[in-house]
């Protein structure tokens, strides 16, 4: 019998729904889905995000999905979005951890996704460096089953 390719991933698979408040830099709504498909060669996460009006920009809604798959002994992820953004990230999944981090794009930025589980669900955290700087959070949520 072979060896589960995605047991450090398993983790994350099913329904989540967004918990926040709406705060700056928190959704008001939002959930994402991940699961194995193509006959469990892919890890594919969909996301959705509303976002309520500020006094410096309009209601705002945000959708992507990613692909994780395995290529020569590492895993890699494409994550497209609603907002015509393409990001190729590195991934890693240990214990209760899963993190994505791309390289720096044409403008020298730079994007890391990361997920960590708690005892009710999951935390997760995207962050942002911008050319030559270090990450900064820029999206927080806090996700639970539904």
């Amino acid at each position: 019998m072979s060896e589960d390719p995605w047991a450090a991933w398993r983790f994350l698979l099913g329904e989540w729904v967004g918990v926040g408040g709406g705060t700056p830099g928190e959704a008001e709504s939002g959930g994402t889905r991940f699961s194995l498909e193509l006959a469990d060669q892919v890890l594919v996460r969909r996301n959705w995000a509303r976002y309520g009006a500020t006094k410096d920009r309009p209601t705002a809604s945000h959708e992507d999905v990613i692909y994780v798959y395995p290529h020569d002994h590492v895993w890699l992820a494409v994550c497209f979005d609603s907002e015509g953004h393409v990001i190729q990230y590195r991934a890693t999944a240990v214990g209760s951890r899963a993190i994505f981090e791309s390289d720096a794009d044409e403008r020298g930025v730079r994007y890391r996704l990361r997920y960590l589980a708690r005892e009710s669900g999951l935390d997760l955290s995207f962050e942002i460096a911008p050319a030559g700087g270090a990450f900064a959070e820029y999206v927080t949520a806090r996700l639970d089953r539904p």
